[in-house]
C-alpha cells in the first residue's frame, strides 16, 4: 500500500494551486487564499527564489487580496511578482503588462492615482511593444486608465480612454464580452457623475444586454449592474 504524501510534498503544489483557483472562481476568497499560501510555502522550499512559478503565485495572491479589499497586501504581492518577472522575462512580455495593470489597480484603490497612472502607462507601452500584440490587454489597460482618471475627476480624459477601450474591443476578432460590459458600465457611471443621465442609462442598458446574453439568469453580476 502506498504511503500518502506529506503536506509539503512538491507534487501537491499543482493540486493546491488548482483548488485555490477554483475557490476563487466560486467567490470563496479566504479559502482560495489559504490554498495559494500553501502553494507558495511549498514552492519556496523547493524552488529558487527567482522562479516564474513563485512570481505567478505572488500575483494570484495579490488578486485574492484585491478581491477582499486588502489593497496594501495586494500591492505588496504584485510588486514581489513584478520583481521576479523583471529578472526572468523580456521587457515586452505581456505578463509584465498584466502585473503592472494589477499594481496600478491596487494603487488606484488606495487613492494613489499618480502611481496608478504610471503603472497603467507602463502596461500600455509593454503591450504596444509586444511581439504578440494583445487586443484584450490593450483594451483592459485603456479601461484601467479611464478608471483612474475618473477617480481623479478628470472626466474628459477618462471618457477618452474608455472610448479607446471600446473601439479596440469592437475591432477585435474575439472581444471579451465581460470587459466590454464592464467598460460600458464604467462609461455609464461616468455620465451619471456628470449629470448626463440619459447617456448614463444608455450605457448601463448596453452593459446589461451583454450580461443577459452571456451570464446565467441568477448570476450576481446582473444584480450589481
Amino acid at each position: 500500500m502506498q504511503k500518502s504524501l506529506t503536506m509539503n510534498h512538491p507534487s501537491l503544489v499543482i493540486a493546491y494551486n488548482n483548488i485555490g483557483l477554483v475557490y476563487y472562481s466560486m467567490g470563496e476568497y479566504s479559502k482560495a487564499l489559504s490554498y495559494l499560501e500553501m502553494t507558495l510555502e511549498i514552492q519556496q522550499q523547493f524552488l529558487t527564489p527567482v522562479h516564474l512559478s513563485i512570481a505567478t503565485t505572488y500575483s494570484n495572491i495579490g488578486v485574492m487580496y484585491s478581491s477582499t479589499g486588502e489593497y496594501s497586501k495586494a500591492l505588496s504581492n504584485h510588486e514581489k511578482a513584478l520583481e521576479i518577472m523583471q529578472k526572468l522575462l523580456p521587457s515586452n512580455h505581456l505578463s509584465l503588462a498584466t502585473v503592472y495593470n494589477n499594481i496600478g489597480l491596487a494603487h488606484n484603490s488606495l487613492g494613489k492615482y499618480s502611481n496608478a497612472l504610471l503603472c497603467h502607462e507602463k502596461a500600455f507601452e509593454i503591450v504596444q511593444k509586444s511581439s504578440l500584440p494583445d487586443c484584450a490587454s490593450l483594451a483592459a489597460t485603456c479601461n484601467n486608465m479611464g478608471l483612474t482618471y475618473c477617480e481623479m475627476g478628470k472626466y474628459s480624459s477618462a471618457l477618452s480612454y474608455y472610448e479607446q477601450s471600446i473601439e479596440i474591443q469592437k475591432q477585435s476578432a474575439s472581444p471579451s464580452q465581460s470587459l466590454l460590459s464592464t467598460t460600458y458600465r464604467n462609461v455609464g457611471s461616468l455620465y451619471a457623475s456628470m449629470g448626463q443621465h440619459s447617456k448614463a442609462l444608455s450605457y448601463f442598458m448596453m452593459s446589461i444586454k451583454i450580461q443577459e446574453e452571456t451570464l446565467s439568469p441568477n448570476h450576481p453580476s446582473l444584480a450589481g449592474t
